[in-house]
């Protein structure tokens, strides 16, 4: 008797219903798994993209590539005399990029594509080289060379907070005279505000400059010591995040000095059309944040001589591929 009892007692600790162990019971019901953490988000699939063969050499200064891309899909190239960016087809997904190239070079031009809501292709390097002194035919012209230009000037700027002093307006006017000052209402922790700007088009960035201001004039450190630099190159990638994927860093400073920070993009010349500003904390060893901004600057790639084709040079326009 003691035995069996000590078998029901066992039964009663490990499974916790008797049936399970009784002659007349069913099959024992085993124990849920223990819970781990959350899984993490599954990656973003990525846009499709192909580029149709190519020649190594060419004449022309202007060649039509042509490929396939989810429908929809912005495609884009960079490498060649200057980025281009076009829509394909959102039946077949078809596209054609008349690309510029430089001349008397080996053009080495990288294809991306973008989809809302997916990650970016794969890059599809494609090297043609450009046979110095030869023309394309098409009465092709040339500008001289262009300077990086301020692509940020006069555009609408938004914020996760209004300012208490000043106005966004002022953050894109090209005067370090005017200034934006940004408050933290919380004393702990970081800020977490931000300031944003959609350009009008996709386009290379070179670098950003942010321009802080002592708005008190007596030497305040109420500039970003703390802060990210945040870019999108998708049309529509919502608010700035840290989290959502659709934003990524170009710069996460944690020692910013105040007055003008140049933020180089040179070396890596990305695509954007939003560009945001994150703020996390002050210079200042008081309670609180403070973000005094003069301006916001954004400069595009600076492009040398450009072959410009004149009507009826564009390769692309009859819609044949």
């Amino acid at each position: 008797m003691k035995r069996l009892a000590k078998f029901f007692l066992f039964c009663l600790l490990a499974v916790g219903i008797p049936p399970g162990c009784g002659t007349q019971g069913g099959p024992v019901i085993p124990l849920p798994p223990p819970s781990g953490p959350d899984e993490p988000d599954p990656p973003k699939p990525k846009a499709g993209l192909t580029v149709d063969p190519l020649p190594t050499t060419t004449d022309d200064e202007t060649v039509g590539v042509t490929g396939t891309a989810d429908p929809g899909a912005s495609v884009f190239v960079t490498g060649g005399a200057s980025p281009i960016v076009t829509d394909a087809s959102v039946e077949n997904g078809r596209f054609c990029l008349p690309v510029k190239l430089n001349p008397g070079a080996l053009n080495r031009l990288e294809f991306r594509a973008q989809v809302p809501d997916m990650g970016l292709s794969e890059t599809v390097i494609v090297q043609i080289e450009h046979l110095a002194g030869a023309t394309n035919g098409g009465g092709d012209v040339t500008t001289p060379t262009q300077h990086s230009k301020n692509v940020a000037l006069g555009l609408t700027v938004t914020a996760k907070d209004t300012p208490i002093e000043g106005n966004l307006s002022l953050l894109t006017d090209d005067s370090a005279s005017t200034i934006a000052v940004f408050e933290d209402s919380d004393w702990f922790g970081t800020y977490d505000g931000w300031i944003a700007i959609t350009l009008d088009e996709l386009t290379p960035i070179s670098k950003i400059n942010i321009r802080w201001r002592d708005y008190l004039g007596v030497g305040d450190q109420h500039f970003g010591m703390g802060y990210k630099v945040l870019i999108s190159n998708e049309a529509t990638p919502g608010e700035p995040s840290l989290t959502n994927g659709h934003w990524y860093e170009v710069l996460d400073e944690n020692n910013g000095d105040g007055g003008l920070d140049i933020v180089n993009l040179q070396t890596q010349v990305p695509l954007a059309r939003h560009v945001a500003l994150w703020m996390l904390y002050d210079h200042a060893k008081n309670f609180g944040d403070r973000f005094a901004l003069a301006e916001i600057e954004i400069w595009d790639e600076p492009l040398g001589t450009t072959p410009v084709p004149q009507p009826g040079a564009n390769i692309c326009a009859d819609g044949s591929y």
